[in-house]
C-alpha cells in the first residue's frame, strides 16, 4: 500500500512500542523488511519540553545510534523545536545524519518505469552510483 501511494517501497520496519518476538521478525522478513529498533529515546511523546528532549538525546547518542522521535499522536512542537539544536550539536561532534537504510548499508533498488509513472521516481541521472537496477520480470 505504501508503494502504491508514494512510489517508495519500505525496507525497514519499526515494531510499535518496540514490542517484537521471533514471529514478528519472521513476518517482517517475509515481507522484505528488516526489523529495526532504537537505542536513544528522549521520551518526547511525554512532551517534557524542548530543552529536556535535547539533553536526553545528546546524553545518550553514540556512533551508530538510532533516535526515536514522534511526529504524530498529539502536539509535536517541542520535538520540532528541539531538533535544530540537536542536529547542530551532533554535527559539531562530527556526526552525520543518515537514513536508517543508509546506516545499515542497504543499497537502494530502482525499477525502471516503462509506463506512465504519474510523477513517481527519479531520473536516471539521480540514481545513486551504487544502486541496484531491477528490471521487472
Amino acid at each position: 500500500m505504501i508503494r502504491a501511494l508514494t512510489g517508495y517501497t519500505p525496507c525497514v520496519f519499526r515494531p510499535p512500542y518496540g514490542a517484537y518476538n521471533s514471529s514478528v521478525v519472521s513476518t517482517a522478513r517475509t515481507l522484505g523488511l528488516a526489523t529495526v529498533t532504537w537505542n536513544v529515546d528522549p521520551s518526547d511523546y511525554l512532551q517534557p519540553g524542548a530543552g529536556t528532549i535535547e539533553r536526553r538525546v545528546l546524553a545518550q547518542v553514540q556512533p551508530g545510534s538510532i533516535i526515536i522521535s514522534h511526529d504524530g499522536g498529539g502536539p509535536r512542537g517541542q520535538t520540532l523545536a528541539a531538533y535544530p539544536t540537536i542536529i547542530s550539536a551532533l554535527r559539531r561532534r562530527g556526526y552525520g545524519i543518515v537514513t536508517i537504510p543508509e546506516l545499515l548499508g542497504f543499497r537502494p533498488i530502482y525499477e525502471p518505469c516503462v509506463r506512465l509513472c504519474d510523477g513517481l521516481g527519479v531520473t536516471r541521472r539521480q540514481v545513486p552510483r551504487d544502486a541496484i537496477i531491477q528490471h521487472a520480470p
